[in-house]
């Protein structure tokens, strides 16, 4: 519940999944203390959202809880299933999959199919738990009405267990066939990670990735960050996640007192005082104006791989005139 919002709606699936096994062979004192003791935990975050108001708000604005209506929230469950999303290529962003794969491997889209009906036909709950939970893992994307692999990664490991399922059915059969090809299905998932790591890791996904990542931002940042001096500081709004990754980076280089000090801005700053940094990306309209303005200069340029983008890190002058 505290780790991703989308926990939030699941998790209290999972929970009523649980006591809806569990309450076959406990007592029902045990399954009650289970879901005290997970309301409990619960207490600092509802005191959290009761004094942050405004976070409800936000909350509805990035899922788009207001808009979109239930016909076109039913299509995207039905997306999930996509064999391409599944199996082929996954996700649109390289920053959450190479594209050269889906979110399971290949051998899944015969393991999973076959996995589900028996575990529909043994009619065990905890069969029809793990056929559940593979079933509902596009809840979150339904309700943000959008799927991206981060919010559908509740599926995982029931997607695993039922291809296992999958496999021993098709191993339990007896018939040399199927048993064939169950082993051939198996040694298939370890050769596509084979492939899939060598892909993830080469030059090739770096490059192709980096415009995903923001370039270098990563470096830029540490850059401003050793020579952020005490004066103010300004960072572009036009760097994706800047302030997410500001705040994170000056957590890392222990410099939260930065944050006090830093402005992000949209347009060029008018009235920063000597000695003032700033941070901008170099192709964009309002970098190449403050570097024409002859108010700020140049202190030093932080290049990307792959898609060319450059950072740059201004001083404000103690005079209009350019310098440095």
């Amino acid at each position: 519940m505290y780790s991703y919002l989308a926990a939030v709606v699941m998790m209290p699936i999972y929970l009523l999944m649980t006591i809806a096994v569990a309450s076959r062979t406990i007592r029902w004192r045990s399954v009650i203390l289970a879901a005290a003791v997970f309301l409990v935990l619960l207490l600092p975050m509802g005191l959290w959202y009761a004094s942050h108001p405004e976070r409800n708000a936000q909350i509805v604005g990035a899922y788009k809880l207001d808009s979109a209506g239930s016909g076109a929230r039913l299509g995207v469950y039905w997306r999930f299933f996509d064999p391409s999303f599944l199996f082929v290529s996954g996700d649109p962003s390289l920053v959450n999959t190479t594209r050269g794969s889906g979110l399971f491997p290949v051998a899944f889209a015969a393991l999973l199919p076959i996995g589900l009906v028996a575990l529909a036909k043994s009619r065990s709950p905890m069969h029809l738990v793990l056929a559940a939970g593979f079933l509902t893992a596009p809840i979150v994307s339904v309700i943000s009405g959008s799927i991206e692999m981060n919010r559908v990664m509740f599926v995982i490991p029931f997607a695993a267990l039922v291809a296992t399922h999958g496999a021993m059915t098709l191993w339990e059969a007896r018939s040399r066939f199927s048993r064939a090809v169950a082993a051939v299905l198996v040694v298939s998932i370890a050769v596509q990670f084979t492939m899939f790591y060598r892909g993830y890791m080469s030059e090739a996904y770096r490059t192709a990735a980096a415009t995903w990542f923001s370039g270098n931002a990563r470096e830029a940042l540490r850059e401003l960050i050793a020579r952020s001096g005490d004066g103010d500081i300004y960072v572009s709004s036009d760097i994706e996640w800047v302030h997410r990754m500001w705040r994170f980076y000056a957590i890392e280089a222990g410099r939260l007192d930065l944050m006090s000090r830093t402005t992000y801005f949209t347009d060029a700053p008018t009235t920063a005082g000597p000695g003032a940094k700033l941070l901008c990306q170099a192709d964009s309209p309002r970098c190449s104006a403050i570097l024409a303005s002859g108010a700020w200069h140049e202190v030093v340029r932080v290049p990307s791989i792959g898609d060319g983008r450059v950072f740059i890190i201004f001083e404000r002058s103690a005079t209009g005139n350019k310098a440095g």
